[in-house]
């Protein structure tokens, strides 16, 4: 973390020992940082520096660390000015704009800036923290102080937590170019800032677009310092787990646009990062949540019954899902018009395809498809489908059940509310904040293969036997998928995420007409994919079962034979557009 202005009367965190008269860099064996422990003596040499490699086996629960709020994050105006530092990109944000509490700190704290970290080019790492080793291409540090000492820096260098810095690592999302959108926005301003202390006004973007697809209740938290001299030690720690995923080109403008000096031909500014340092016995803690409680369909200590015990937070609440569609029941709702779906088309929208070791998922680009119409309230972004299944085609594995009959299988796609902006504790807060459209499959008789596009599909399984194998997947779109079925026929109800930590935030959209699929490449699933490495067991009947309705009312689309006027039984007719959303979530 670099020097940072505050407000005129303490102007910037200079290094407190020597002043400004000493500059630090990282370019030059004099200055860079394996001499600031001898050039700043006071603090750089201390006990608590930061950063740290983060050992994930290490990392202790801490049940204490909740989420975040985060006010003024979705603020398009809070920021002021994008800067060459000489050492960073440093964009300031306008006073008393932004501020961040919760996620288990002291107090609140007032956001000041923002700077980023980097190696040269995305192939060499420039991240600070490591984890398990690691250093990702780049990291963003968003720097907070805390709001009880009024912006005063001197009180907060002197502070054990006078500073909160949230930290963001970023690594490149394949197959993109100019991806996200608001950092296209971002680095679109380095042009203007090539030499030292130039700087531009910036606008129109927020913080939490730049820190789209990250799982802002999901970190880790430890105590240290500024990375920077004068290294003090006033620092809240909170590294994200998940990364910022940005197109390898905007990553690669850090390191080829900005210099070093007042001069065109100066040194390019890379590798721009202080090396791990030891953690003297200092101990890294990490939220608690479903994953670290571990759930599974196979075994009764952690199985679907289990899991209103062990997730009892959520998981018995009275909006669960999946439920059983009586069709008799279901109430007509003339406000369940058609779907608008953008690039479902795209046959290279799909990214990869994985293992998760309780499903086969494949994820998305960001921002290729969406959903939008069919009665929600507004757009969604598409993040990843994934399928349930029960052991061959022979044994049922729906997730919900219709008239009690379950499906050989069930296919789930994944969209969240396009104005949180990747925003996925926002998300998984509010009542609707996801969409999920469901998809029974049931068996194709006396065919072999087909359809051609699952068959593609289940080509790759033979590739992702073990959890957390994953290859790419391209060549094949969602409409592909889920030909045949008549989009503007389905059910609609309220529910809950189908796996812990059933956030109850979901729309449900279910189908009636059914996806048909060869005997043999249904019983691929449950014959290939592993719940574990090559000598655990087939991953079999992966599904939950269906709770109550608790008086929930299942609402349909009008047939024909119930509206005044007609309503074709059209196939899918899908426009190509763009969603605007986060790498991944992860979701069941």
């Amino acid at each position: 973390m670099l020097h940072f202005c505050v407000i005129s009367v303490l102007a910037c965190l200079l290094p407190v020992s020597l002043g400004a008269s000493v500059e630090f860099c990282y370019h030059l064996s004099s200055c860079n940082d394996a001499q600031w422990p001898k050039l700043y003596p006071d603090y750089c040499n201390g006990s608590r520096q930061s950063p740290v490699d983060i050992v994930t086996a290490s990392a202790v629960d801490d049940s204490s660390l909740g989420a975040f709020t985060f006010n003024g994050f979705d603020d398009k105006t809070a920021m002021s000015k994008i800067k060459n530092t000489d050492n960073t990109v440093k964009v300031d944000l306008n006073t008393g704009k932004v501020n961040v509490s919760g996620g288990g700190l002291p107090t609140s704290y007032d956001t000041l800036q923002f700077h980023f970290h980097w190696g040269n080019g995305s192939s060499v790492g420039g991240s600070e923290h490591t984890v398990d080793g690691t250093r990702y291409p780049m990291e963003l540090h968003i720097v907070n102080v805390k709001s009880s000492l009024n912006l005063n820096t001197k009180l907060a260098i002197a502070d054990g937590t006078g500073f909160a810095v949230l930290g963001f690592f970023i690594e490149v999302d394949s197959g993109t170019t100019d991806q996200p959108a608001a950092w296209k926005t971002l680095a679109s301003h380095l042009d203007n800032i090539t030499l030292h202390n130039e700087y531009v006004s910036i606008t129109g973007i927020s913080l939490n677009d730049l820190i789209t697809g990250v799982d802002l209740t999901s970190y880790y938290r430890y105590l240290g310092s500024l990375t920077t001299p004068s290294c003090n030690e006033a620092v809240v720690w909170t590294v994200f787990k998940n990364p910022i995923r940005v197109s390898k080109n905007l990553i690669d403008l850090f390191s080829n646009t900005v210099r070093i000096g007042n001069s065109s031909s100066s040194d390019l500014l890379t590798n721009v990062y202080r090396n791990v340092q030891p953690l003297n016995g200092r101990q890294i803690s990490q939220t608690v949540s479903s994953s670290s409680l571990e759930y599974c369909y196979h075994d009764v200590s952690c199985y679907p019954l289990a899991w209103a015990t062990a997730f009892a937070a959520s998981c018995n609440d009275n909006r669960q899902s999946p439920v059983d569609i009586v069709s008799a029941n279901a109430l007509d709702d003339s406000s369940l018009g058609a779907f608008t779906f953008n690039g479902f088309d795209n046959t290279a929208a799909m990214s990869k395809i994985k293992n998760t070791g309780k499903t086969v998922k494949v994820e998305f680009k960001s921002g290729l498809l969406s959903v939008s119409g069919g009665g929600l309230s507004t757009s969604y972004d598409t993040l990843q489908f994934h399928i349930h299944w029960g052991n061959t085609s022979t044994v049922a594995g729906s997730e919900h059940t219709l008239n009690g009959k379950q499906f050989p299988m069930e296919l789930h796609i994944v969209n969240a509310k396009s104005s949180h902006n990747g925003n996925i504790s926002q998300v998984l807060q509010d009542s609707t904040g996801l969409a999920a459209l469901g998809f029974f499959i049931e068996v194709e008789s006396g065919s072999t293969d087909q359809p051609a596009s699952w068959k593609t599909l289940t080509s790759h399984l033979a590739n992702i036997t073990q959890k957390n194998k994953y290859v790419n997947i391209t060549g094949i779109s969602m409409n592909d998928l889920i030909s045949g079925v008549d989009l503007t026929s389905y059910y609609r109800y309220l529910g809950s995420l189908t796996t812990p930590d059933c956030n109850e935030a979901v729309v449900w959209t279910v189908f009636k007409d059914s996806i048909k699929v060869s005997q043999n490449l249904i019983d691929l699933f449950s014959t290939t994919v592993r719940i574990g490495d090559s000598s655990s067991q087939f991953a079999v009947n992966t599904f939950r079962p269906v709770l109550p309705l608790n008086g929930r009312k299942i609402r349909q689309t009008r047939t024909a034979t119930s509206a005044s006027g007609s309503i074709s039984a059209t196939k899918a007719s899908l426009t190509v557009g763009l969603g605007a959303l986060y790498a991944i979530l992860r979701l069941w």
